[in-house]
């Protein structure tokens, strides 16, 4: 969310009003949306759209406006749809509209319709690195990773600095377990921004599938640097220092992911280490609030009954496959989810 902002807040700031009553709405818009007060940054737009002239550049601009805070910060999709199609009627050829539309229903998994209006943006403005981009990001949620991979390029053919598609390369390789490949696309983002997040998160995940613990820690920090509340982060970082059998670093990190996100996958992980130092009541209470959360969760649903019957056989179920090694790759695919939704804005 915090990438969504900063770059919503560039996009309004350079936009510019022909009106004296138009630019103090708008300006009043933007400074409320620094402050977090989306509700009264609303207030300026509809105040700023009232004085616009009818299918104007100006109404135009406003309406885009007002469906990228209904999407970013109301997440009010209908709304932000009807805007987006409002704008389309002024402009058909809007590049905004149609990626907006299209991300809307790329945010409700319908990957195909998003496709079409990404195509649509395409159609009208073919050297739009972030329409291809944006395309690539549907394809490869329907599994077309090949497709993907080629749309992406295509996107740095636009713009060879868009650390988007590189670092969504990136994830393509790591998922064919080509990670020197992967590293490759990682460090290359980062050399372009060395305060892109998410690069040393995914960078520092390839030097631990890799076994290079400091590289990789060194990289889980870097990310924790520049945003300390990514539990995804603290979940990796925990699951290092317990290769490395540090435990209770790795509890201390795992604590925190779930103080930012309470996931089953945390609440599974952290029993593994607390059964790991036999503290077996807090492990077990732990496995029963990863199966609170999620039902059909086996290896808590096993554990968690195991428990309550206290066998014996208690020390003979730490094995491989409870390690969090397996939970990592599924939380890092959560994380790549959400960084599409950023890098398409």
């Amino acid at each position: 969310m915090r990438y969504l902002v900063l770059l919503f807040i560039i996009n309004f700031n350079n936009f510019a009003s022909s009106e004296l009553d138009l630019k103090l709405f708008e300006r009043q818009s933007l400074h409320y949306l620094r402050q977090n007060d989306w509700r009264k940054s609303f207030h300026s737009l509809f105040g700023a759209l009232h004085e616009a002239k009818k299918n104007s550049k100006d109404e135009l601009r406003l309406k885009i406006k007002l469906a990228h805070l209904y999407f970013h910060f109301n997440k009010s999709l209908g709304d932000a749809e009807g805007y987006y199609k409002q704008a389309l009627q002024i402009d058909p050829y809007s590049l905004s509209a149609y990626l907006g539309i299209g991300n809307i229903y790329f945010e409700r998994k319908q990957y195909r319709q998003a496709i079409h209006y990404f195509e649509m943006a395409i159609k009208y403005h073919k050297n739009s690195y972030l329409a291809y981009s944006s395309v690539a990001m549907g394809f490869y949620e329907l599994g077309e990773a090949e497709r993907a991979t080629h749309l992406y390029k295509t996107a740095l053919q636009k713009k060879p600095d868009d650390i988007v598609s590189l670092n969504n390369l990136g994830n393509i390789a790591l998922d064919d377990l080509n990670l020197s490949l992967a590293a490759d696309y990682y460090e290359k983002a980062i050399e372009i921004n060395q305060n892109f997040q998410t690069g040393h998160s995914n960078l520092a995940n390839v030097y631990l599938y890799q076994k290079k613990y400091e590289l990789a820690k060194k990289h889980f920090k870097r990310a924790l640097e520049i945003y300390y509340e990514d539990a995804s982060v603290h979940s990796n970082l925990a699951n290092l220092y317990y290769e490395k059998r540090l435990i209770e670093r790795a509890k201390y990190h795992l604590k925190k992911a779930l103080y930012y996100e309470d996931h089953p996958v945390y609440h599974n992980n952290l029993a593994v280490m607390e059964k790991f130092t036999r503290e077996y009541k807090t492990a077990g209470a732990e496995y029963g609030k990863a199966l609170k959360r999620n039902s059909h969760y086996s290896n808590a649903r096993k554990n968690s009954v195991f428990f309550k019957n206290r066998s014996m056989r208690i020390r003979k179920t730490l094995n491989d496959r409870q390690k969090p090694f397996q939970a990592r790759r599924f939380v890092r695919g959560e994380w790549r989810q959400r960084e599409h939704r950023f890098l398409e804005k």
